[in-house]
């Protein structure tokens, strides 16, 4: 649903940290919403007129991101669906996982992002996202 919002197509209720359906405000085109499980939204393309579907499910479906209608830009709405590396609260401390971090946040793999996904994938270590 943040993804069609930042398309400009709605509005969501103020607040709303995980949108459905029912926080959908302004929906002056009348857009008709079905919710459907995430891997099910790129088999559903001949079925709907459109379909927002993630990145690991277009890529699996064989749909080139550079076709889209729309790609939802990194920003505030955005970071809760980044990746990120975790521990339990009593090894952040921990050498060897910050290590992991510290090995994996690196100009390495930002190239080797971008060879293998292009720009449909990105690095967030060092982004910002309260644009």
């Amino acid at each position: 649903m943040f993804a069609l919002k930042n398309a400009g197509l709605f509005n969501l209720k103020k607040g709303t940290k995980l949108a459905t359906a029912s926080s959908v405000i302004d929906n002056k085109k009348n857009i008709k919403l079905k919710e459907l499980a995430a891997d099910q939204t790129a088999r559903s393309l001949d079925d709907v007129d459109a379909a927002v579907v993630n990145t690991n499910y277009a890529q699996a479906a064989g749909l080139n991101y550079k076709k889209a209608i729309f790609v939802e830009p990194l920003n505030h709405d955005s970071a809760q669906w980044v990746n990120i590396i975790a521990v339990k609260k009593q090894n952040k401390n921990n050498k060897a996982y910050k290590d992991v971090v510290k090995a994996y946040q690196t100009a390495k793999t930002k190239q080797l992002i971008k060879k293998y996904y292009g720009t449909s994938e990105l690095p967030a270590w060092d982004r910002n996202f309260n644009k």
